[in-house]
């Protein structure tokens, strides 16, 4: 069997100079699968830009995005947006995003309009000038009246000419009833001006109160990309699925 997943993606961004050193922003992107008929929303928001750093409010992504990122480079990676208050696209978020020469700060906050939902997210990413990248996030929030979520995610990452090397290790609460650990280990390398390849190793285990622990992800990923030009390329990629 296969399944098609090909699809559509639609992305509009404006800024304009709203005058005293601030200027505003707004980012839509929407995607269509094929066989579908209606564009799902990816991102909607907008905000104000100053010296201090980006403020924006919508359909965006939680503070530890930028440190999950680092092994999130293959088809098959992500492993470390376990929760909700550490993924990508999530409707009414208020988020502050600043860099400060080598220092990335990034603060988001979700507000649910159900009962018990609203979650935070706060975050690091520091750059050394050697090609050392460190990070650090921690996220969490309610999941219902009776039941939180939390995690605190590192991640470590080295580029050298050709070569990169990232490692992405969180522990955490799904919700009051069971624990995870996750990590995730990524390579790449450039052969080429055209041709990268890379592999990962991706794992995550839930343990759940009163019961074993078991493997939720576990896998290794082959994929090489070959780049036509700055506009077109290709993959191939082999999943090894462990569990």
């Amino acid at each position: 069997t296969m399944e098609d997943k090909s699809r559509a993606r639609l992305n509009l961004k404006g800024k304009t100079d709203i005058g005293n050193g601030l200027s505003a922003f707004g980012v839509y992107e929407a995607e269509q699968k094929t066989g579908k008929s209606e564009f799902k929303n990816r991102y909607m928001y907008a905000g104000v830009s100053a010296d201090a750093g980006d403020f924006s409010v919508g359909r965006q992504n939680m503070a530890a995005v930028i440190i999950s990122d680092m092994t999130d480079i293959t088809e098959f990676s992500g492993v470390q947006q376990v929760i909700d208050s550490s993924s990508d696209k999530q409707d009414s978020v208020f988020a502050y995003r600043g860099e400060f020469d080598a220092l990335q700060v990034q603060a988001t906050y979700q507000a649910n309009s159900g009962d018990s939902q609203d979650k935070y997210g706060i975050s690091g990413l520091y750059s050394l000038p050697m090609g050392l990248d460190l990070g650090l996030a921690y996220s969490g929030g309610d999941v219902d009246k009776d039941n939180s979520e939390d995690q605190i995610l590192g991640g470590i990452a080295y580029s050298l000419e050709n070569l990169y090397l990232a490692g992405t290790y969180s522990q955490g609460s799904l919700d009051d009833s069971a624990d995870f650990t996750a990590y995730e280990l990524v390579a790449s390398y450039k052969l080429a001006s055209k041709i990268t390849v890379a592999g990962l190793y991706t794992f995550q285990e839930n343990d759940p109160n009163g019961a074993a622990k078991y493997d939720a992800v576990d896998g290794f990923e082959l994929v090489g990309y070959y780049k036509l030009n700055s506009n077109f390329r290709t993959y191939l990629s082999y999943y090894m699925n462990q569990l």
